[in-house]
């Protein structure tokens, strides 16, 4: 289970979809029920506050002794020092699949919030 990530422009054929993992499990092979048993929110509250501790030091970075640079200058390095930066990249992306489109047979939206308070679930 997750979230779209990349954008989807329906005036182009989609080839793939970019999701980020929010809940994952298996399904029973003869009840077909579904058991999601890892939860991923906690990782991506960590991964969001690494990144933003990665993004304040950068902008200290860039902003030390020069103290005319312009907001968008500022904005302009961090980024592509962000960019170029392995750690970075590597929480930006671990928690990420890529599905081919003819592989997906069905989609439909999922609440974890109704999924915890009115189905069964291991977690």
């Amino acid at each position: 289970v997750g979230r779209v990530v990349s954008s989807i422009n329906p005036a182009k054929r989609v080839e793939s979809v970019r999701l980020r993992l929010v809940r994952s499990g298996y399904r029973d092979e003869k009840t077909h029920s579904l058991t999601l048993n890892v939860n991923y929110e906690a990782t991506h509250a960590f991964v969001q506050t690494r990144i933003e501790e990665i993004y304040v030091g950068l902008i200290g970075e860039v902003m030390a002794g020069n103290s005319d640079i312009t907001e968008a200058d500022v904005l302009a390095k961090v980024y592509r020092r962000a960019e170029e930066d392995p750690e970075m990249s590597a929480l930006a992306h671990d928690f990420e699949v890529i599905i081919m489109a003819q592989e997906i047979v069905s989609v439909s939206s999922f609440n974890p919030e109704l999924f915890e308070a009115y189905f069964e679930s291991d977690n």
